[in-house]
């Protein structure tokens, strides 16, 4: 007989004294009420708080995924501690979002941002069957009002569909000094519904300016990376007014 260990928490450090691998205390936090899920996104958007959505049934689950969430977790202030609610909400686009998985997730100020994904039938308990469908789109939330947004992400490739790929926020760098959305990598699934794919090239940068809703595109050059996908991403302030990603 096998036995699954459901691990379903929160982990807290403490950051405000050195630790080494030895010596650093874990916190469990209980996520009990919510629901496990894999590859969900967390939009930070204030300092105290982030957010949840997204994502796909775990394994380790017999049941389904349930219907389609915002989640919010509140931590408290100092202590390593926090809770997990649920943001019910009656915008009339978030109700005809289906749950996505294997998109990208970013935030600039209070809002945040979600390109790409897919949607089958691990994702939401309205899809049915073995068709894994691209979505198209850039879904977003903003924490202050509490609304949802879906705009366009045709403008990113020929249909707007993207997985496994990273999007990072270059801060200050759009018009005005308001900032941009950069995806990098990941798969180009255009329409097809079996799963096939074609790797993005990092030799093409794509760059989505959320305020004016227009994506722009700049060619790299030099020693172009591979191409790849599921990978980690960052984006740090370098000198001159640069950006390192």
């Amino acid at each position: 007989m096998t036995y699954v260990l459901l691990d379903n928490f929160t982990l807290s450090i403490d950051l405000s004294s050195s630790w080494t691998n030895e010596t650093v205390i874990i916190k469990p936090i209980s996520k009990s009420e919510a629901p496990v899920l894999n590859n969900e996104v967390l939009w930070k958007t204030d300092a105290n708080s982030c957010y949840s959505w997204g994502g796909e049934m775990s394994g380790v689950v017999p049941q389904g995924p349930p219907p389609n969430q915002l989640w919010k977790f509140a931590a408290s202030n100092g202590t390593g501690s926090g809770a997990w609610s649920q943001v019910v909400t009656s915008d009339l686009i978030f109700s005809e979002l289906l749950r996505r998985s294997a998109g990208s997730g970013a935030t600039i100020g209070e809002t945040g941002y979600y390109i790409g994904g897919q949607v089958w039938p691990s994702t939401d308990p309205s899809i049915t069957g073995d068709d894994v469908i691209p979505q198209v789109g850039v879904v977003s939330f903003n924490s202050s009002s509490e609304t949802w947004d879906n705009e366009t992400s045709v403008g990113m490739n020929t249909y707007g569909t993207v997985r496994y790929s990273k999007v990072v926020t270059i801060p200050a760098l759009g018009l005005d000094g308001r900032g941009l959305l950069i995806t990098l990598g990941g798969e180009d699934p255009g329409l097809a519904l079996d799963g096939s794919n074609t790797l993005i090239s990092l030799s093409n940068i794509t760059i989505y300016d959320p305020y004016i809703d227009r994506w722009f595109a700049q060619n790299a050059v030099g020693a172009i990376p591979e191409a790849r996908e599921s990978f980690c991403a960052v984006a740090v302030q370098g000198d001159n007014g640069t950006y390192e990603m």
